[in-house]
């Protein structure tokens, strides 16, 4: 009677030999010719530059309320509370100049 080798050692040998081919594969350069490296290079250097510089963005002052409100014992300042009210048109006029920027 011929002794078989459990299956998880089998497996376990199969999958290690995958793991160190791909990890062999993975960290293998290609072959570049020093020509084309250089080349590459210069491509790298004319695609890279200095980036442009942006204008601040100027946004308008928004107002802050002192309303402090508790929830379970704990104060909780709501400084914009204001901006709930959707229809006011102090809020409609702090979107459109929100919008503006």
């Amino acid at each position: 009677m011929k002794l078989q080798r459990p299956r998880s050692r089998t497996i376990g040998r199969i999958m290690f030999s995958v793991v160190v081919v791909s990890l062999a594969a993975s960290t293998a350069e290609p072959p570049c010719s020093a020509q084309l490296q250089t080349s590459l290079n210069k491509r790298a250097a004319t695609v890279v530059r200095k980036p442009r510089t942006m204008n601040k963005l100027q946004y308008p002052q928004s107002r802050r309320d002192t309303l402090v409100e508790e929830y379970h014992g704990t104060s909780v300042p709501a400084p914009y509370r204001w901006l709930e009210n959707v229809n006011s048109d102090e809020t409609k006029q702090w979107v459109n100049d929100q919008n503006q920027v």
